[in-house]
């Protein structure tokens, strides 16, 4: 077996983001999350604040690296959102949705605290990733180009 090269950059060039993006030896690595913000912030200390979720998810992310990508499949843009510190992708946003943001699961200290039962382009996904029976599934975007509804699988 050989070794995966690991390569960190604050600031990854066009070469490494197109490596980032191309199919690995079992196809390409798609995962999206959308994240749905409080109307009111909540932190686990306990502590006042008046900011919205929104607000202190951006000061979170405030020293996150943005780095812009276009689809070939649509043709919109795609902002990845890189950790300075270590060059983790963290987060992207998108030029649909540019009030949502997507941040990738395994970034999260605990994952098993995320109910995941909605897939999205599951014709991209590994062989080794399931669904529970009761999931709902779609095989590219729940949505259309058009902004309607998609039918899952």
């Amino acid at each position: 077996m050989s070794k995966m090269k690991v390569e960190n950059s604050v600031i990854p060039t066009q070469e490494q983001m197109d490596g980032f993006f191309a199919p690995g030896p079992d196809g390409p690595i798609s995962m999206v999350n959308l994240l749905k913000f409080r109307e009111k912030a909540s932190y686990e200390d306990g502590r006042e604040t008046a900011l919205t979720g929104l607000e202190a998810y951006a000061i979170y992310s405030a020293g996150v690296v943005k780095t812009l990508y276009k689809s070939d499949e649509h043709g919109r843009k795609l902002y990845i959102h890189f950790c300075p510190t270590c060059s983790t992708q963290v987060t992207a946003t998108t030029e649909r949705f540019p009030d949502r943001r997507v941040m990738m699961i395994g970034t999260l200290d605990d994952p098993s605290q995320i109910d995941v039962n909605t897939h999205m382009f599951a014709d991209e996904s590994f062989h080794w990733v399931s669904a529970h029976d009761d999931d709902v599934v779609y095989a590219k975007h729940r949505m259309k180009e058009d902004g309607s509804a998609a039918e899952p699988l």
